[in-house]
């Protein structure tokens, strides 16, 4: 069963340039996830995504306790592409 979750324009223009990301410059890891070796702070989201760095921290929390995105030296890893999707299509597992 899929839920409408309700993380609104922001998190989904974040789950969005996340995977573009992905796409663009990830460098796949053997179990591990997909390393995207870009350093992006906070405030670079919030920049990007046209919103306040509050928001964007809210987001990233969020997707840091769902075990989908994780901070790593010199950028961050997708840990779960599949569950980014969900996110930016407004969806997840229930």
């Amino acid at each position: 069963m899929r839920q409408v979750l309700n993380v609104g324009g922001t998190g989904l223009r974040i789950a969005t340039l996340l995977l573009r990301l992905t796409d663009q410059l990830g460098v796949a890891r053997d179990g591990d996830g997909t390393w995207i070796p870009v350093q992006l702070s906070r405030q670079d989201l919030a920049d990007l995504c046209g919103t306040t760095i509050e928001t964007a921290i809210r987001v990233m929390t969020r997707l840091g306790r769902e075990g989908i995105v994780r901070s790593a030296a010199r950028g961050f890893v997708i840990a779960d592409r599949a569950g980014l999707e969900r996110t930016a299509r407004g969806e997840r597992e229930a």
